[in-house]
């Protein structure tokens, strides 16, 4: 079984083909283009060996080429850019190069992580892939709205440094019309270009809202027609329940395990002097982890068998901190097995707190 390791970028794609020692074999490189992707169908195909598909970011550069071999019955797995980072970091040499050198690394790394690596699927048009779009895009307008906050609080001061006094929050409607209503003395026109400034990022901030209310909204929407049980778990709502389908999207994951170590939340073992514990992992999908610990978070709170195991958990001589990710597992599987098994409940032995 030969792997290849493809180096996405915005017009070139690099790949490198190894066997099963990890020894480079084979190199191509290509258009990222429709004419690209069949140039490398024909070079895979001269190979004339069984083979996989590692592609470093299938949700960015590497999504034309990852879908067009899905479609075409290719296994495909996607490679966390993180873990070709970390093998950099760990090589003699450390520097990042747009050769092969990278294609190398991420076909290396499929064939060690081969087990928890995330299969992509042929595209579909489901609600899968209309929620992956709703929520990258919503993300991309959090992160603008944030921006622009922040542009706001470095130029109000140069105006008055005394506004967070005089003006509401600007995180509500309040303080945004507020905002846009605001006229202070100015005594140059330098504070009036200031002032300009700060009315135009307020306005564009209120159009931003309102997008964001009007993806929210489609978004809730939608998990509640389709993902009704994944809703029912408490401590999601239908916001959450939409993003966590549309940032797993059509990946595919041979396991609860497997679904965990892509979620970040299978606590990492650290043995020392005799004594077993476990710690936080850092690994996997940053944004689905979050949306999985402010569940658990909210479980906490309210959700009394999830109180009552962790006050077991702690009983049995665990702290808080390393109680809680294992909360956050066996949310994880049951997450797990709502998405797998819509209509049938977890079996007995994945119970979240029995």
């Amino acid at each position: 079984m030969l792997t290849i390791g493809v180096d996405p970028h915005n017009r070139l794609l690099v790949a490198c083909a190894v066997n099963e020692a990890a020894q480079p074999l084979e190199r191509w490189s290509g258009d990222n283009n429709r004419a690209g992707w069949e140039s490398f169908l024909s070079w895979s195909a001269s190979l004339a060996q069984p083979l996989q598909v590692a592609i470093e970011g299938t949700g960015s550069y590497g999504d034309g080429l990852a879908r067009c071999l899905a479609t075409r019955g290719f296994t495909v797995f996607e490679i966390n850019p993180r873990w070709t980072a970390q093998g950099r970091r760990s090589a003699r040499r450390r520097d990042k190069s747009d050769d092969d050198d990278d294609a190398l690394s991420i076909a290396r790394v499929a064939l060690r992580e081969d087990p928890a690596l995330p299969l992509v699927s042929p595209p579909a048009d489901g609600p899968e892939e209309l929620l992956a779009v709703l929520v990258a895009v919503r993300e991309e307008f959090l992160v603008d709205a944030t921006r622009l906050v922040n542009r706001i609080h470095a130029y109000l001061p140069l105006l008055e440094p005394d506004y967070k006094h005089l003006l509401p929050d600007l995180t509500t409607k309040d303080g945004l019309a507020a905002l846009l209503a605001y006229q202070p003395l100015t005594s140059s026109r330098v504070e009036v270009a200031y002032l300009d400034a700060v009315h135009r990022f307020a306005r564009l901030l209120v159009a931003i809202r309102q997008d964001l209310a009007v993806l929210t909204a489609q978004i809730e929407k939608l998990a509640k027609l389709h993902y009704p049980d994944l809703i029912a778990i408490n401590g999601l709502g239908p916001l959450s329940a939409g993003q966590i389908v549309g940032l797993v999207g059509q990946r595919v994951f041979r396991s609860e395990a497997h679904f965990a170590a892509y979620t970040g939340t299978s606590p990492i073992q650290s043995s020392s002097a005799g004594k077993t514990r476990h710690r936080l992992s850092r690994f996997g999908n940053r944004k689905l982890n979050a949306v999985i610990y402010r569940a658990a978070m909210t479980q906490c709170r309210s959700y009394q068998p999830a109180k009552a195991y962790m006050s077991r958990r702690q009983q049995d001589g665990l702290s808080h901190r390393e109680a809680f990710p294992c909360l956050k597992r066996f949310l994880a599987t049951r997450i797990y097995h709502t998405l797998t098994h819509p209509s049938k409940p977890p079996p007995l032995l994945v119970q979240p707190y029995g």
